[in-house]
């Protein structure tokens, strides 16, 4: 039993668990799209701004939050989707490269 528990122990395993946890909430309270909104606003000019101002934000975040299955899984791909669907670029839509593209 000792044994079967023991990866629950570990840090990394809880990081990854509270931040599915804090995107389920970024996802249903509609702070991601305020978010996406947001940097549509200032870098929205192109879609290459936009694409610089995430991969800024990612860097911005790596020194905080070290897992990056828990910084772009659960912070970040929120506000990327809702990006994607304020253009209508949605892959079921057959629209992927309306802002997929640079």
């Amino acid at each position: 039993m000792k044994d079967a528990l023991s990866g629950f122990s570990n840090s990394l395993i809880w990081l990854i668990v509270i931040s599915i946890i804090v995107s389920r909430g970024v996802i249903k309270t509609g702070l991601g799209e305020r978010l996406a909104y947001h940097f549509i606003s200032i870098f929205g000019k192109k879609t290459l701004g936009i694409a610089y101002s995430i991969a800024f934000c990612e860097t911005i975040l790596a020194p905080v939050t070290p897992s990056n299955t828990a910084r772009a899984g659960a912070i970040i791909n929120p506000i990327v989707q809702a990006i994607a669907r304020s253009f209508k670029s949605t892959p079921e839509d057959g629209t992927q490269n309306k802002i997929g593209t640079y």
